[in-house]
């Protein structure tokens, strides 16, 4: 006799479903609490940030400058006219700059942990009972500092090396500078975060953002690389991205790192080869030029990293109270930018850059083809620019198809990530950007700028 079945009561409809949600939370805090506990012992006993130190300490271009540190594919104007006809001396040059351009870009990314990593440590400590992770992030921030001072110097050597320094201090000129919020604009700010936060969320409001509110009227961004890239002009967003101006919440400490996690997936795409090259060489017994075992120390460092923004941008957010409206609002509106600006496009003269190219490439360019190592008249160096920027060729392809493998990447993580908007959770704007036709009409915008500007520059010194 078949047993009647009764339809649960509404009391037991709830309970069923908090079991399920303290069960589920339950296995993802265990499986939170291993992998921080296995990062953090196995980052202690690594030794890759001291190897990359004494590396940077001990690096003379001269030593290195005979020997190819990336793969060539990963050279500056690869693929374009100019790298076709280049002579092999000539190719060492571009794939050491494209080095040092790939990794001075990286540097500047990595100063925006130096600025979060510590709100985020505060946040889960005031929190009680993520000490290990606290740690974990304190010994990532040090690291980081290791990564950052190797990478520019390294970056820097090699190019006073190979471009006198007169064109380097013009150069500067051409990087993008950062801005400033202003009081205005940050009142403003805080009065939306005060309207769309509920007052009687609980906050966790880091102790070292109070104080640099408490002793600074303005906020200046610390944003670099990826993410200054992705909010130009939105300098208040920064300082809203950043705590400031909101509750200071657990999901805001942890959104941080969906972030990171995207920047630690576009620097996997451009090391992992440059490591499996590191790896070949010492095998063969061959001579491994310092910035290639940096680069694959670098890349060892970093999966700890990985494994950390993992978690937290996938996993342990969900432990926590869920965005409210405003942090929902600047957590997706941060990530659509990023697709819009830092993966947006594809660069004629560096393959694995996935953004436009700005006038600072223009200028390293310019001054390269000036410098002793091509020896080109103003007028020879404009030609050839055209050419490499401005008409399609097998470089640009080259950016393609490395763009392509980092959009699916991409898209497998934010796939999981439950509180994106399905535009960001999809990666469309992304998917539906970088074509080479919109990246030459940029690049021709931008040609005719960089020279007009140029000629300005020369008429006034």
């Amino acid at each position: 006799m078949t047993q009647t079945q009764h339809p649960l009561s509404d009391n037991q409809v709830i309970e069923q479903h908090t079991d399920s949600e303290s069960k589920r939370a339950s296995s993802i805090s265990q499986k939170c609490f291993r992998t921080i506990e296995t990062t953090y012992s196995n980052n202690i006993d690594s030794d890759y940030t001291e190897k990359i130190a004494a590396l940077s300490r001990n690096f003379r271009y001269a030593d290195n400058q005979e020997h190819f540190w990336t793969l060539p594919a990963q050279s500056l104007l690869y693929g374009t006219p100019l790298y076709a006809e280049a002579s092999r001396t000539q190719k060492l040059v571009l794939n050491h700059l494209g080095w040092a351009a790939s990794y001075i870009k990286t540097a500047n990314t990595e100063c925006t942990a130096l600025d979060y990593n510590p709100v985020t440590a505060d946040v889960l400590e005031l929190m009680g009972g993520y000490d290990t992770l606290a740690k974990e992030i304190q010994m990532e921030t040090e690291q980081e500092v290791v990564h950052i001072r190797a990478f520019r110097k390294i970056g820097l050597t090699t190019m006073v090396s190979l471009i006198d320094r007169s064109s380097l201090d013009e150069l500067a000129k051409w990087r993008p500078q950062r801005t400033l919020a202003t009081t205005f604009q940050l009142n403003m700010a805080k009065k939306l975060a005060i309207k769309l936060t509920d007052r009687n969320q609980a906050s966790h409001y880091a102790e070292k953002i109070k104080k640099k509110q408490r002793n600074s009227r303005v906020f200046k961004s610390p944003m670099g690389g990826l993410l200054e890239n992705a909010m130009g002009s939105f300098t208040p967003l920064h300082s809203l991205y950043g705590f400031g101006c909101g509750s200071g919440s657990l999901f805001m400490a942890c959104q941080f790192y969906t972030l990171r996690m995207m920047a630690n997936l576009k620097l996997k795409d451009i090391e992992h080869p440059i490591a499996k090259y590191a790896k070949q060489l010492e095998n063969n017994h061959k001579f491994v030029p310092a910035p290639t075992a940096i680069s694959r120390y670098h890349f060892l460092d970093e999966a700890f990293h990985t494994t950390i923004s993992k978690l937290l941008g996938k996993d342990l957010y969900q432990e926590f109270e869920g965005p409210n409206l405003y942090e929902n609002l600047i957590a997706n509106f941060v990530i659509y930018m990023m697709q819009r600006s830092s993966f947006g496009s594809v660069s004629a003269v560096i393959p694995d850059s996935s953004s436009r190219d700005g006038l600072d490439n223009f200028a390293l360019v310019y001054y390269l083809l000036r410098s002793p190592i091509f020896e080109f008249s103003h007028l020879n160096a404009k030609q050839w620019m055209r050419r490499c920027f401005c008409e399609e060729h097998d470089g640009f392809h080259q950016s393609v198809k490395n763009r392509t493998r980092l959009l699916k990447s991409l898209k497998i993580f934010s796939s999981e990530v439950s509180y994106l908007w399905p535009i960001n959770r999809d990666m469309t704007v992304m998917g539906k950007l970088g074509s080479i036709n919109t990246a030459l009409k940029q690049n021709i915008r931008t040609f005719d700028r960089f020279f007009k500007e140029l000629e300005q520059f020369k008429q006034s010194q």
